[in-house]
């Protein structure tokens, strides 16, 4: 290895361990400055990073030999980003589009820096496997502060300045409990994949617990975009699961361990009720459900049958058909189909009644989804008020608050009694303020990348673990804000998973 790929090899390793390590949780006062902490946190490893291999490109003369090979995702993520630049030139609030001083600091400048230690991470990184431990380890750190929260314990003391109607919306490192289960679902992607997939024994069990102690924290943090990341889990990885006999039978332990989760917190629940914190969430229709025990007990018995097979026969690493996993995408398209016939029979139907308690979850109106449903249609009519410009680029990134300010103050202040600073789905945000030409270059990232990551780094359990965590991350996304507290954390994910691409 020569002294340049070293040198900036070293930097961009120094780089993704300090925002995989320090990131999640970096504090100073508490709550009440945290968004802004870890916003900082960010821009300043990120500006150093550029600083250290900018000089050394610089003065070594290296950029002459610099070869620009673009794959989709860069350009897709070029595309972003000049849309995003438009947008906030093209604003009525340059200054908030670009700083997003108004929202959650998600401007065009952090945008920027998104893009610019994607393409050095991507570019630069010499992708190792223990990075995801590091991400793993300080994912424990936050998953057992949160537990501990949910227990009333608040060991740090974050909440003895809060009021008291506030102290239930926030926790661990994290802030509120929907920016925690959204950073978690990154590492519940990572982390399952990893269980059904990882080789070595001793590794295997490390990765285990994660699963465990992630399921336990994703259930008590009492949000329920966690079920979207979780439902992505179990869907998804049974394709990548099903190629091995380790990986199915580590499969249905996955899904026993989670539902075993759901009546470990539900007996906790129950015995220091006067403690802990009501879950009212899908939790409730989960651990209601009338055969669970038994569905519980089955998975256990089918898991031991499994193993004692596999050690029998000494096959327990042994590959399986492909059509395993072929069949298992047929069943996700027909599940696929049967869940937007649902969908259809709720809201266009009107059959709603026929579902029971699963209605209020099926049925858009505007009191879906903690008044998201209200949120989501303002939204389009806003957008349908903008001018042609605003239009074709949005209405500048991060200025989604600026929109309903300005457009819905009364139905906000008289109706519901609260402020839309967001849209409370990261896709219909970049709809309205970056355009959907924004929002198609966004999308294109990801797509364009899983499929390389898919292509190349197949395998390699890891990379395709960090694709696994950006995938968890984008389904709960739908119902979810995005902000430096999560969003740094899922794009070194996907710059990881595309970094190993590169050494396949």
């Amino acid at each position: 290895m020569n002294r340049k790929f070293s040198w900036t090899a070293s930097v961009t390793a120094l780089y993704v361990i300090l925002i995989l390590a320090v990131h999640p949780i970096i504090y100073q006062d508490y709550y009440f400055n945290i968004l802004n902490v870890k916003y900082l946190f960010y821009c300043a490893c990120t500006i150093g990073m550029l600083i250290l291999l900018g000089g050394y490109f610089i003065f070594t003369g290296a950029f002459k030999r610099i070869k620009l090979k673009l794959i989709p995702t860069d350009y897709a993520f070029l595309a972003f980003i000049v849309i995003a630049t438009l947008s906030a030139a093209f604003s009525d609030f340059k200054y908030e589009a670009f700083w997003g001083n108004e929202g959650r600091f998600s401007g065009t400048f952090l945008l920027l820096l998104y893009a610019a230690s994607y393409f050095c991470v991507s570019r630069l990184l010499k992708f190792k496997s223990w990075f995801m431990d590091i991400a793993l380890l300080s994912c424990m750190a936050v998953c057992i502060f949160g537990f501990t929260d949910y227990l009333g314990m608040d060991l740090l003391h974050f909440k003895v300045r809060l009021k008291a109607e506030h102290i239930g919306m926030f926790t661990s490192f994290i802030g509120n409990i929907n920016m925690y289960t959204g950073l978690l679902s990154v590492y519940l992607g990572a982390a399952c994949l990893l269980w059904v997939s990882c080789p070595n024994k001793l590794r295997s069990i490390w990765y285990y617990v994660n699963v465990w102690v992630i399921f336990i924290a994703l259930i008590t943090g009492r949000s329920d975009n966690a079920y979207l990341s979780l439902a992505a889990a179990f869907t998804f990885i049974p394709i990548y699961a099903f190629r091995t006999r380790q990986g199915i039978r580590r499969y249905v332990v996955l899904l026993a361990t989670f539902l075993t989760s759901l009546k470990v917190i539900e007996w906790i629940a129950t015995t220091y009720a006067d403690r802990v914190y009501q879950i009212d969430s899908l939790y409730n229709s989960l651990v209601s459900f009338s055969k669970l025990v038994l569905l519980i007990k089955v998975l256990w018995i089918i898991a031991i049958i499994l193993y004692l097979i596999d050690f029998i026969s000494k096959k327990a690493d042994a590959t399986v058909s492909p059509w395993f996993s072929r069949i298992w995408i047929g069943l996700i398209v027909i599940g696929f189909a049967a869940f937007l016939y649902v969908l259809y029979d709720v809201n266009i139907a009107g059959n709603a009644d026929k579902y029971g308690s699963a209605k209020s979850f099926l049925l858009f109106n505007d009191n879906w989804g903690t008044h998201r449903g209200v949120i989501w249609r303002l939204a389009i009519e806003d957008y349908q008020d903008f001018t042609p410009i605003h239009k074709l680029f949005g209405y500048g990134p991060d200025t989604f608050g600026l929109v309903t300010y300005y457009h819905n103050m009364d139905i906000m202040t008289n109706v519901y009694h609260q402020i839309f600073d967001s849209a409370h789905n990261e896709y219909l945000q970049f709809f309205v303020t970056v355009g959907p030409i924004g929002l198609l270059s966004y999308l294109a990232i990801f797509v364009t990348a899983f499929i390389r990551i898919i292509k190349k780094g197949c395998q390699n359990p890891y990379v395709i673990a960090a694709m696994f965590g950006v995938l968890c991350y984008s389904a709960q996304a739908t119902v979810n804000i995005g902000t430096p507290i999560t969003i740094p954390i899922m794009f070194l994910f996907l710059s990881m998973a595309l970094a190993g691409c590169r050494e396949a």
